[in-house]
């Protein structure tokens, strides 16, 4: 049975953005630079040593590594307003937590979620680090993919912070 609306994605929400993250330029920078100096300006004695093919391999090796790091990791989603980093959850239900799945749905908002008693719910949420922003969807498992029982529901400032109150609480 296919479903009327679309799975929560980071795409999806207008008030996430991605923002240069500058622990990941950070570290990417650290371990290119020491892999460098490793590989060029450490030197030891014995140029026949294996103690100089192993700095060669970790100079490479780290170099490598921050290298990548600062191509494909130099970004993270942030909520707009605060700046606040953004992370996923997931917290799933089984058909014996129903009850407290659909009082928590209520209280957010959500008031006649068709819930099928015999399969597996799950909740994606996408919380920022200062609970001020939450993105919340309903999801069912499925045979091949999950099908989304609720649109994504957005919540700001208190009711956020009270639903990631609960979210952690039934987690």
């Amino acid at each position: 049975m296919e479903s009327k609306f679309e799975i929560l994605s980071y795409q999806n929400c207008n008030d996430l953005k991605k923002a240069i993250n500058p622990s990941s330029v950070l570290i990417g920078a650290c371990t290119l630079l020491l892999g460098l100096y490793l590989a060029f300006f450490v030197s030891v004695s014995d140029p026949t040593s294996n103690l100089n093919m192993l700095r060669l391999a970790a100079g490479w090796v780290l170099a490598g590594f921050g290298l990548v790091t600062l191509v494909f990791n130099p970004r993270r989603w942030v909520y707009d307003p605060t700046g606040s980093p953004v992370g996923k959850r997931s917290l799933d239900f089984g058909m014996e937590q129903l009850p407290a799945l659909r009082r928590m749905l209520k209280d957010t908002g959500f008031d006649d979620v068709a819930i099928n008693d015999i399969s597996k719910v799950h909740i994606d949420c996408y919380a920022s680090a200062d609970h001020r922003f939450v993105a919340i969807q309903v999801l069912q498992y499925g045979a091949l993919s999950d099908r989304p029982l609720t649109p994504a529901g957005y919540l700001y400032e208190d009711r956020a912070e009270s639903f990631l109150k609960a979210f952690t609480a039934e987690a």
